[in-house]
């Protein structure tokens, strides 16, 4: 019993670090020291940089002469985080293209809440958000919602399986619940090596402080 408790305590601090995990859809950056494509990326990051970070891309229906639109350039132009607006040119009538790029990178929690306060409040027109960002937001949610469902139908079906196998209650409570402890700290690693960048040395990578979204799943 002993032996048991300590393992759970054991399983539980490893699973921490996830507590503070922050997610982006991975680039370049996260591959291997070693890797040309890797290289090649930084590369054109150092010596061209007015290439900038990727925007958030707002599509307005809207004239782009409309006084509406006019405002809401301007409000944009407020939101924390925002550091240039800019209309895209070339648009058809009815429809107005708009770049807004965010102070840090594409992905970082500037960004994402620059999208959020976009969304949350919008103009007397009709809009879409897109962009890396807009993209995070959106897969996140969805997996958010969804993994709710996966993790009850598994749990379920190991209950029932196990169930049927051995005639016991005790055995499948048990495994599903090391299952979820063993599942927690492996997350925990992953948080801990990769976002955290412990072991970045031995293992030769360089941590950008997020996990890429299709790690856990």
């Amino acid at each position: 019993m002993a032996v048991a408790a300590a393992m759970v305590v054991v399983l539980l601090l490893l699973g921490v670090p996830f507590l503070s995990a922050r997610f982006e859809n991975g680039d370049a950056r996260s591959l291997p020291r070693s890797s040309e494509v890797r290289a090649a990326a930084l590369m054109l990051a150092d010596r061209f940089p007015a290439r900038g970070t990727d925007p958030i891309t707002v599509i307005a229906h809207v004239d782009i002469d409309d006084p509406a639109f006019t405002r809401w350039m301007d409000q944009a132009a407020a939101i924390d985080g925002i550091v240039d607006v800019s209309p895209r040119p070339g648009t058809p009538a009815g429809t107005a293209l708009v770049a807004l790029v965010p102070a840090g990178t594409s992905q970082d929690s500037l960004a994402t809440n620059a999208v959020a306060t976009v969304r949350v409040r919008p103009p007397a027109f009709d809009i879409e958000v897109g962009g890396p960002a807009a993209e995070l937001i959106d897969v996140e949610d969805r997996l958010a919602s969804r993994l709710p469902i996966a993790g009850l139908v598994v749990s379920l079906a190991t209950l029932v399986l196990l169930f049927l196998m051995t005639g016991s209650l005790i055995v499948p409570i048990k495994a599903v619940v090391m299952n979820i402890l063993s599942l927690g700290a492996s997350l925990g690693a992953l948080a801990w090596i990769f976002q955290d960048g412990h072991l970045s040395g031995p293992l030769g990578f360089d941590s950008v402080g997020a996990l890429d979204l299709w790690m856990p799943s």
